[in-house]
């Protein structure tokens, strides 16, 4: 379940800045260059403990969508004191990446930020996030995107990001968390979000067995699928193979992973397709290199169980080339 914050929520914004190593301009029409930043940077606050709180990031890309999930936990809550940690109030990162390929120089792509307490029902934290420093943080006077939103007790919070178009994940994104008068504030190092990558997309299997080739000259003719090399002429000829009483499962399944890696779209950078993927070559690569139209077996339900439903991945990456096709 959804729902939209009311503006009763108003003050819990998010804001953002990254940093390069030369000066950016913003919309606030201020800029921190990476030398003034770093003369900014505190240490941690004195008993700081904020290396604690445990940090899981996770990532996935979908639909032309990147989404960032960052489940924060306290370990062991208390008083501040003993080796206790406070609840934590808020916490701000400044993503890894600078210059053209940083969210801060495509801050239109954020599509949503959420929040939850519970991992399954999310929060949209509105208004929409803006650009503006974050003065609540006496640990750090530098711009940041915050999180303004905490942990209670030993309970997991989530927060997340969408953002349009494929972000990598990177592990140097510096953070700042403040909870109470005893843990005070203190920064660390925290996973996070890297640099915008190439949109990944497929051409379909047509492209490159039923159009008039050759179409496999950027990998010089051949390809390796389930362990075996195949050429474009040993490919195309699996493809003619008559369909009459149902597509083999082979053909299915090794027309499907060839259009991925042709398309230079494997890994993919969705988990789930690129798990399909694996599946099918193992399962290829048991039967043997495929020889059209002689060996191009069906999945026996014991292998089924073995190595997974290879019709059914094969269906998967197709949804996914049709949802994520390249133009000419």
């Amino acid at each position: 379940m959804m729902k939209v914050v009311v503006p009763a929520f108003m003050s819990a914004v998010l804001v953002f800045v990254s940093f390069g190593c030369k000066k950016e301009k913003y919309a606030d029409n201020s800029s921190v260059a990476e030398s003034e930043f770093a003369t900014k940077r505190p240490s941690s606050s004195p008993g700081g403990t904020c290396a604690n709180y445990n940090v899981a990031l996770s990532r996935s890309f979908e639909n032309g969508q990147t989404s960032f999930v960052w489940t924060v936990t306290n370990p062991n809550p208390g008083n501040g004191t003993n080796g206790t940690l406070q609840n934590l109030s808020h916490w701000s990162f400044i993503p890894g990446c600078a210059g053209d390929l940083g969210l801060e120089q495509n801050w239109s792509d954020i599509i949503s930020a959420q929040i939850s307490f519970d991992g399954s029902t999310w929060t949209v934290i509105g208004p929409t996030p803006i650009l503006t420093p974050d003065p609540s943080q006496s640990c750090s006077n530098a711009n940041v995107f915050k999180f303004n939103y905490g942990t209670s007790g030993s309970n997991p919070s989530y927060y997340k990001l969408v953002i349009k178009g494929n972000y990598a994940e990177a592990e140097d994104n510096f953070a700042v968390f403040k909870s109470g008068a005893n843990t005070g504030c203190c920064t660390r190092i925290v996973p996070g979000i890297g640099c915008k990558q190439d949109e990944y997309c497929s051409f379909s299997q047509g492209y490159y067995f039923a159009k008039p080739g050759p179409t496999w000259t950027e990998f010089s003719g051949v390809i390796t699928v389930g362990g075996f090399e195949y050429t474009e002429e040993e490919g195309r000829a699996i493809w003619d193979c008559s369909n009459a009483g149902g597509i083999k499962d082979s053909k299915k399944g090794f027309t499907q992973v060839s259009a991925l890696k042709l398309s230079g779209a494997y890994p993919s950078g969705n988990l789930l397709i690129d798990a399909d993927v694996v599946l099918i070559e193992n399962w290829l690569g048991s039967k043997g290199k495929l020889v059209a139209c002689s060996n191009l077996p069906n999945q026996k339900e014991n292998e089924k169980v073995t190595y997974g439903n290879a019709a059914a991945a094969a269906a998967r990456i197709g949804e996914w080339i049709n949802n994520n096709h390249c133009s000419e």
